[in-house]
């Protein structure tokens, strides 16, 4: 009698067992809140404000071109991987435990891309020979996802910082 208990109580706990793991708040699809975002162009003035008057026009063009305002942003967790992935190109996809690997980015220059989730955070980083680009992707309690990046480069008289926020889509 007792070993029929013992099996039904087994039985009546498996689906507490095998049920789901809850989601990742990181995961999903994002649409950019231009009003809670930073001014990246205002951002990018603020870094090279420093430089040479006929160096800025130079410096201000690459970082705005590297450093784009996108409209939307997906995160996928692939089995061992991390996916990020911004207005539909192609995803920058790297192994989940922090190691570097070669990604290519749209315009086909080759940076080193390395990721990691620690303490809630999806932590970014692309090495150029010329900089390093960290982002740091967080979700608030209120349900919004932040981007902080910071760029960094010997070219720079100090780190370019900015935030992009996104809302959840759907």
């Amino acid at each position: 009698m007792l070993d029929r208990r013992l099996a039904l109580a087994a039985l009546a706990a498996a689906p507490l067992l095998f049920a789901a793991a809850p989601a990742d708040p990181l995961v999903g699809n994002w649409t950019l809140d231009a009003a809670a975002s930073d001014d990246v162009g205002a951002a990018v003035d603020k870094a090279i404000a420093p430089m040479n008057f006929a160096i800025r026009p130079i410096a201000k063009s690459r970082l705005m071109k590297t450093n784009p305002v996108y409209k939307t942003l997906g995160i996928t967790l692939p089995p061992g991987k991390i996916s990020v992935s911004f207005d539909g190109y192609p995803p920058a996809v790297g192994p989940a435990d922090g190691s570097t690997v070669k990604w290519k980015r749209r315009d086909g220059e080759v940076l080193d891309l390395s990721n990691r989730i620690a303490g809630g955070q999806l932590i970014q980083t692309f090495g150029a020979p010329d900089g390093t680009r960290k982002n740091v992707y967080s979700v608030g309690a209120d349900g919004r996802m932040t981007m902080a990046a910071t760029v960094t480069s010997s070219k720079l008289p100090k780190p370019l910082t900015y935030k992009l926020v996104f809302r959840k889509a759907g």
